[in-house]
């Protein structure tokens, strides 16, 4: 093969290409395939996959049982969630309290629609030690924990630490229903009359707590493990004189 008349031949099959008139005829078929094959995937593939155009409107499930609530979103093509934790004590157990996405809202069909129902059971929460806390914070640790300070008052007892709490109702580490009611004592300040520190040893942790009390002062136990333990020490002498709400430790080991 002649190498060096490669590019005449190539050059005078390029030309009678270009005059032939099948080759324009077979470009535009090329083309006319090409478009009708995108418009066919815009406008009919893809809106197949993607449901582009469809959409449902999220029906109303509040206050339906969850199986009712189920039924109708499946029969819309939509998809149930169930959630819980929220607790109505005028509905019944498993009734749809809180619907996402809500009522109304256009949704994809097989959009998955999250319900909360009601657990049917009040939850529980422990109460939060507060005292010696200021009063303010106080409050806003028993709202956080979940429950409601319906009162605040002054302590009659006195104490060392003025506006600071002295004790709570319910106590420190109870288990109560959320949305407890609580009430708050706090201190006014020291007592302006003095009195003398009595003898504990030999009490139990009960009976020093009540004879401390009755003189208006203010005991703690600081290693007992129960009430009934044995009062060995106690951190200020028989006879100190003391203001009112003075705190005397107890402790129960040498």
């Amino acid at each position: 093969m002649d190498i060096k008349r490669l590019p005449a031949r190539a050059g005078r099959y390029l030309k009678s290409l270009v005059t032939n008139g099948y080759f324009y005829i077979a470009l535009l078929g090329i083309g006319a395939f090409c478009a009708l094959s995108l418009l066919i995937v815009s406008k009919v593939v893809m809106p197949v996959y993607t449901r582009h155009s469809s959409f449902v409107s999220v029906p109303d499930l509040t206050n339906l049982s969850y199986e009712d609530a189920s039924r109708i979103l499946e029969s819309n093509d939509l998809t149930p969630d169930r959630r819980s934790g929220k607790f109505r004590p005028d509905l019944p157990r498993d009734v749809v309290v809180e619907q996402n996405p809500p009522f109304g809202t256009d949704v994809k069909p097989g959009r998955r629609i999250y319900l909360t129902v009601n657990s049917g059971t009040v939850p529980t929460v422990v109460v939060p030690n507060v005292v010696d806390l200021a009063i303010q914070e106080a409050k806003n640790r028993l709202i956080s924990a979940g429950l409601r300070v319906v009162e605040t008052r002054p302590d009659p007892i006195p104490s060392p630490y003025r506006d600071t709490i002295t004790r709570t109702s319910p106590p420190p580490g109870a288990t109560v229903d959320k949305g407890s009611e609580a009430i708050l004592w706090y201190s006014e300040g020291m007592g302006s009359q003095y009195v003398n520190v009595p003898d504990l040893i030999g009490m139990t942790v009960n009976q020093a707590e009540r004879t401390l009390f009755e003189l208006r002062l203010r005991s703690i136990a600081v290693d007992a493990t129960a009430a009934t333990d044995s009062i060995r020490r106690q951190s200020h002498a028989p006879g100190t004189r003391v203001r009112e709400g003075f705190e005397v430790r107890l402790f129960t080991k040498r």
